[in-house]
């Protein structure tokens, strides 16, 4: 159960500020969520300009929300992440814990999709450049697929004419949340071939949610 409390940001001298820093944007909203029966400082706040996107402020505190659902068991990862792609407008959201070397996935998705888990699945995704160029983000990257290759150049691999077409997966945004020598976990959107690539605001906005989804992830482990 959760308690959420929206105000607007203070003002001082004419700047708009969160923990004594000041915020870049003119209009921000702020969102606090407290979870029931945890300490004070498992509160969460974030800031996100409210005309970044045509998602309400309401909306990233469901779906932050959503997450920590999940880590505790009150809900569930493909519901979270259901949120997410719908939040994006997207066909379909992951969320992947990778071995260092890519040698195994382990992911968890927005939708049922047992082919996509396949032992053929895995192999076509492991053995694709776009696994290696995923790899080479730093932590904290937020990184569209066309920014990392020609799109023009990857639909014409297997991975994509096997596996990604058929399930309309044609532009994805990905955040890097957590890389290091033994692991990556980063979460990614997708879209179909109708509904165009993603922007720098929404970009900026996955940014916003990111570290809300790695710390949900670290509580599930620490559960």
């Amino acid at each position: 159960m959760r308690e959420r409390i929206r105000h607007r940001l203070p003002e001082e001298n004419g700047a708009r500020k969160i923990c004594g820093l000041p915020l870049a944007h003119q209009n921000v909203c702020c969102s606090v969520t407290i979870i029931e029966g945890q300490q004070s400082s498992d509160a969460i706040l974030f800031a996100v300009p409210c005309a970044m996107t045509r998602i309400r402020t309401e909306t990233i505190s469901d779906l932050i929300g959503g997450f920590y659902d999940a880590a505790y068991g009150a809900s569930t990862w493909q519901d979270a992440l259901s949120r997410l792609a719908g939040a994006f407008h997207g066909s379909r959201a992951w969320l992947f814990a990778n071995e260092a070397n890519g040698s195994k996935i382990y992911a968890r998705t927005s939708m049922d999709d047992p082919g996509f888990y396949s032992p053929e699945a895995q192999l076509a995704i492991v053995a694709d450049p776009l696994t290696a160029l995923t790899h080479a983000n730093p932590q904290g990257a937020i990184v569209r697929h066309s920014e990392m290759e020609p799109l023009s150049d990857f639909r014409k691999r297997g991975l994509f004419r096997d596996w990604l077409q058929p399930r309309d997966i044609w532009f994805s945004l990905q955040a890097h949340m957590k890389a290091d020598e033994r692991s990556r976990i980063f979460v990614e959107v997708d879209r179909g071939s109708q509904q165009g690539d993603f922007t720098d605001p929404e970009k900026e906005l996955l940014s916003t949610i990111a570290p809300h989804i790695l710390r949900a992830v670290t509580a599930m482990k620490a559960t």
